[in-house]
């Protein structure tokens, strides 16, 4: 399953920090949000619904929302 997006709030430590990803797998999209070590997934049958969960998601989380890109040949990115 490879992630296509990686979004940030941009805060720091356990309370705060809070992450999105979205992955691809065949014709199935996942959002992940994690926060404070828990994780929620939802499993989408288009790109554009999984679009509207982190719009979502980013609108009513706390912090300035950045985008994080991978460096080549980071685990992630394999």
């Amino acid at each position: 399953m490879g992630t296509r997006e990686h979004w940030w709030n941009g805060l720091f430590g356990p309370q705060a920090k809070q992450d999105i990803y979205v992955r691809r797998q065949g014709g199935r999209w996942t959002v992940e949000h994690r926060r404070r070590d828990i994780s929620r997934l939802w499993h989408c049958d288009s790109e554009g619904h999984a679009r509207s969960i982190v719009e979502g998601l980013r609108a009513a989380g706390p912090g300035h929302w950045r985008e994080v890109r991978e460096e080549p040949g980071s685990a992630e990115a394999r």
